[in-house]
């Protein structure tokens, strides 16, 4: 049986958003990898374009689908190509005017989206130029802010003031954590000899230049095999 290829469009409401090439289940495994499934075709296991993920996961969060179709071709090239006028036909957000799609490059790569195709640094530039004069600009800066504080108002994520009993609770942990930073830590070598003492973490993490973050974690966890772990080649504990 000959091998079927497809280009597919992902959409919402009918407005495309992805655009993509493949063979057997390939354009499932966007929304797949954004449900938790770390499999996203190819042998590709890294988030190539989280932008996109972000959307397929909103979609999935207020409980609408992602909209498939797609187009068959007896070769590969031709599903390519196909991909590449479609990409070109609605555009990329942020890279061409009125451009909806979320694609990193303009197609024609068969998967090879993660970073060595030339075109990939150039796109990431691009965006990343555009959502920092938009931030940089009063107005389009408290527009999106705004935009972002109703949608999260709309959906209940937006933080509350707190009061009550959750209002103690929150300041228990901090008086807690502020503790933890004021205990002394010591410094030991591998076999659990203390080298050094010092007055907080803080203290070690500035005057060694390691991460607070590494010391604490040497503290409180172990490896897999049941070792404490090490920050900066030391092992550590706190009194």
């Amino acid at each position: 049986m000959a091998k079927v290829y497809y280009t597919y469009i992902l959409s919402d409401q009918g407005t495309p958003f992805y655009v993509g090439y493949g063979t057997g289940d390939r354009m499932y495994s966007h929304e797949k990898f954004a449900r938790g499934d770390k499999d996203l075709g190819y042998g590709l296991g890294e988030d190539y374009n989280p932008r996109k993920t972000r959307k397929i996961k909103k979609l999935l969060k207020e409980g609408r689908s992602v909209e498939y179709s797609y187009t068959e071709f007896e070769s590969k090239e031709q599903a390519l190509n196909f991909e590449m006028e479609l990409i070109s036909q609605y555009g990329r957000k942020g890279i061409d005017k009125n451009g909806t799609l979320m694609n990193i490059t303009s197609g024609g790569t068969g998967g090879n989206t993660i970073g060595d195709h030339p075109e990939c640094d150039k796109i990431i530039q691009k965006r990343s130029d555009s959502v920092r004069a938009t931030y940089n600009d009063p107005v389009k800066g408290q527009a999106v802010r705004d935009k972002i504080k109703a949608t999260k108002l709309l959906n209940g994520t937006w933080a509350q003031p707190l009061s009550g009993s959750k209002l103690e609770q929150t300041r228990a942990l901090c008086r807690k954590n502020a503790q933890s930073q004021r205990m002394r830590v010591y410094q030991c070598d591998l076999s659990g000899e203390v080298i050094k003492e010092w007055e907080s973490m803080k203290q070690a993490a500035q005057t060694l230049g390691i991460g607070q973050g590494a010391i604490s974690n040497a503290i409180n966890k172990k490896t897999k095999s049941g070792h404490p772990l090490k920050a900066g080649g030391f092992r550590w504990i706190m009194r």
